[in-house]
């Protein structure tokens, strides 16, 4: 499945009808052509702990290909991720924030609503601190395409709408 036909079916199941044609953004043609240059492969492991990590470097033959991919999607902001074997460079440790909150925070069953999510880092987090759902909002097209890099590779009910707060119609209710 190419990565639009991804992104529209994520953003389907979280009730928003929109096109990847109707987002208007100069290196959208970029990056979703880096992101389409990517294999098709299932991930043996996967964790959402202090680094989120997708796959594991043995599983993939051409590692240039994701160190292209990643490098297309700069900068990365939250973090820290690893992406096959391929660690990516953050601007910030949220793990160290994360850390501090989730002592503080019971999100067993919960289902999350987080307005201006980033690339989704913190989701993943609530995900492994048992949040049943994570829907993320970020009008900042680049933190939804860097989230879409690592969630087309794993089956999580979750997304990231490419939408400000005022253009969000909730289609059901959030615990938190």
């Amino acid at each position: 499945m190419r990565i639009a036909q991804y992104l529209e079916l994520s953003w389907r199941r979280q009730g928003l009808d929109m096109s990847i044609e109707e987002l208007n953004h100069g290196d959208l043609p970029r990056w979703l052509e880096a992101m389409d240059s990517l294999p098709d492969t299932a991930p043996t492991y996967v964790s959402f702990g202090n680094t989120v990590t997708i796959g594991d470097g043995q599983e993939i033959d051409d590692h240039d290909v994701f160190d292209r991919c990643i490098q297309t999607l700069v900068p990365w902001r939250k973090g820290p991720f690893r992406l096959f074997g391929r660690a990516i460079n953050s601007e910030w440790r949220s793990d160290l924030k994360w850390d501090r909150v989730r002592p503080h925070i019971d999100l067993r069953g919960c289902s999350v609503l987080d307005v201006g999510c980033g690339n989704g880092y913190y989701g993943w987090r609530m995900l492994e601190a048992g949040a049943s759902s994570f829907t993320g909002i970020d009008s900042t097209l680049l933190f939804v395409l860097q989230h879409a890099l690592f969630a087309q590779y794993i089956d999580e009910q979750q997304a990231i709408l490419p939408l400000r707060l005022n253009e969000f119609r909730a289609q059901r209710r959030y615990d938190v």
